[in-house]
C-alpha cells in the first residue's frame, strides 16, 4: 500500500513486434503486435493480475502494439485508456528498422556503446537519449500528480519501458539493456512524487 505522497503504478512492456520477434531496431515506426507478442502479454498480464487487480486509468503510448496491449490491460483491470504521445517510441532516425546485426556490423562501437551506457549514444538523425527521457519522465510525473490515490498502469515501448524500469527502481540508465532481458515485462512500482518530478527537472535543466 502507498504512503501518503506515493501513488502505486504499473509498468508493462508493450506487447511485441513482428520487427521485435526479427531482431530489427523498433522506435518511432508504428507496428501491430505479432502473435506471439500477444500471446506472451496475455500470459504475463495473467500472472501478474490474477483476477484482483484493479486500475482506474491505463495511459499508453499512441503506437498500435502499444494501444492494443493498454486495451488487454484495461478490459482484465476494469480500467480506461488514455494515450499520451509523450509517453511515445524514440526516434532511431538511420537506425530504424536495421537488423541488430547489421547495426553492429555497421556501428560497431556505438552499437557497443549503446547496450552499454545509451545515455552516451545518439543515434544518426534520431532523438537524443536525453530529450527522450526528459518527455517519458515529464509525461509520467503529470500522471502520478493527476492520479491522486488511485492505481493506474502505464504501457511503454521496450527502450522506454526499460528506461523508466531503471528510474523508478533509482538504477542508472546503462542497466537498460539488463532490465530489458532479464526482468519480467509487468512491474509494479511505489513511485514517490515529489521525487520522479524533482528527477524530470532536473533532466530537463540539462537539456
Amino acid at each position: 500500500m502507498a504512503k501518503t505522497g506515493e501513488i502505486d503504478l504499473l509498468l508493462v512492456r508493450s506487447g511485441r513486434t513482428e520487427w521485435d520477434d526479427g531482431g530489427r531496431v523498433q522506435g518511432v515506426t508504428d507496428l501491430p503486435m505479432s502473435e506471439s507478442g500477444r500471446s506472451a502479454l496475455r500470459a504475463s498480464l495473467e500472472d501478474v493480475l490474477h483476477g484482483r487487480f484493479t486500475l482506474s486509468t491505463v495511459y499508453c503510448a499512441p503506437d498500435e502494439a502499444s494501444r492494443e496491449s493498454a486495451r488487454m490491460l484495461a478490459e482484465a483491470a476494469g480500467a480506461k485508456v488514455r494515450v499520451m504521445n509523450e509517453l511515445g517510441a524514440m526516434n532511431l532516425g538511420l537506425w530504424e528498422g536495421m537488423l541488430e546485426t547489421a547495426l553492429e556490423e555497421r556501428y560497431p562501437t556505438a552499437w557497443k556503446q549503446w547496450q552499454e551506457d545509451p545515455e552516451s549514444v545518439n543515434p544518426p538523425e534520431g532523438e537524443t537519449f536525453l530529450e527522450m527521457e526528459v518527455r517519458l519522465l515529464e509525461a509520467m510525473s503529470r500522471i502520478v500528480e493527476k492520479a491522486g490515490s488511485r492505481r493506474v498502469a502505464v504501457v511503454l515501448r521496450p527502450i522506454e519501458f526499460g528506461l523508466a524500469c531503471c528510474r523508478l527502481a533509482d538504477k542508472p540508465a546503462s542497466e537498460l539493456c539488463r532490465e530489458l532481458e532479464d526482468g519480467p515485462d509487468v512491474r509494479p512500482f511505489v513511485v514517490n512524487r515529489a521525487g520522479l518530478r524533482e528527477l524530470a527537472e532536473a533532466l530537463r535543466a540539462q537539456v
